[in-house]
């Protein structure tokens, strides 16, 4: 990198030495999820500087009651070559043991470069209740009537109920 002012003055020229290297991790979860269905992590990691990035390590941790699909709380990988300008995404799924607010962590590293990025998630759940009421005692063979009342108690809609 060099600095000259403008021309028709007397300049010099300072060198500072190459630009610094840059690394960037952005981590996104979606803001509302529900504890039937899997939710998507998605990781990119770039270099916006000018400098190709080698062995950027990257670790996305989650807390107690996420996980991902394979049972663990924490992912780690490496990132691979990153040059100049370049990003890469990365994808992962993730199952709630219970409701909640769920805040995840993820930092890249590479050499003296650290980034880091989080981001949270509400899973709700529906709990879905069902009161039946009969009559004590009807003749056989007789129709007899009765009510049934289906609730959701939970925090979530719950589309797939049949009685």
């Amino acid at each position: 990198r060099c600095i000259t002012p403008r021309a028709c003055s007397n300049f010099f020229v300072v060198d500072q030495g190459p630009l610094p290297p840059q690394l960037q991790v952005s981590l996104v979860m979606p803001r509302t999820a529900s504890i039937c269905e899997p939710l998507e992590l998605s990781l990119v990691v770039g270099n916006p500087g000018l400098v190709t990035i080698t062995n950027a390590m990257v670790s996305v941790e989650l807390p107690g009651g996420l996980m991902f699909a394979d049972g663990m709380n924490e992912w780690r990988f490496d990132s691979g070559l990153l040059n100049s300008g370049e990003g890469r995404r990365f994808v992962q799924r993730a199952k709630a043991e219970h409701d909640g607010t769920f805040d995840a962590k993820a930092v890249a590293v590479s050499g003296d470069l650290t980034a880091s990025s989080s981001a949270s998630v509400t899973v709700a759940k529906p709990v879905i209740a069902l009161e039946c009421s009969v009559p004590g005692a009807s003749p056989m063979g007789r129709p007899v009537e009765l009510c049934m009342m289906v609730r959701n108690t939970g925090n979530a809609p719950e589309p797939m109920v049949r009685v």
